[in-house]
């Protein structure tokens, strides 16, 4: 199986009406798992008259397809993102609260476990300051 940095192309058998096809653009073009509310905010810039249910409806119907992926970083609303065929996790800044995709395997799981046992599935959210915040931490405004 080709494992690839590019999110899957969303095909669903939904209707095709405007309001989820941007949803879908947004999901594919922002490159980072978004929230409900970050799908909003961004597809308004394209499509004002959005409403928050209609993100929500369409998110559920594109996942119940296999299109998108809900993932839950701790104490964070769900992220939706497109179903991804690359092992990746997670980033979460601590300050603007976005998540990022981090790829790369991580042959160190097996060496981590516990003797006689077998890992099925692992994830990793690591936390942070993302580009954007570090100048505004490092000159205290983050505080």
């Amino acid at each position: 199986m080709e494992m690839r940095n590019q999110p899957r192309p969303l095909r669903t058998r939904m209707r095709n009406t405007r309001q989820r096809a941007v949803v879908e653009k947004v999901l594919q073009d922002c490159r980072r798992p978004l929230t409900a509310q970050e799908v909003l905010s961004v597809a308004r810039q394209q499509l004002a008259s959005l409403g928050i249910a209609t993100v929500y409806r369409t998110l559920a119907t594109l996942e119940a397809e296999g299109a998108v992926a809900q993932v839950q970083l701790p104490n964070d609303p769900p992220r939706f993102e497109p179903h991804m065929t690359r092992e990746h996790h997670y980033f979460r800044c601590q300050h603007c609260r976005r998540a990022f995709w981090v790829f790369g395997s991580t042959p160190e799981i097996d060496r981590m476990k516990p003797a006689h046992c077998i890992v099925d599935a692992h994830s990793i959210f690591l936390y942070g300051c993302c580009v954007d915040c570090r100048p505004l931490a490092h000159h205290g405004a983050l505080e």
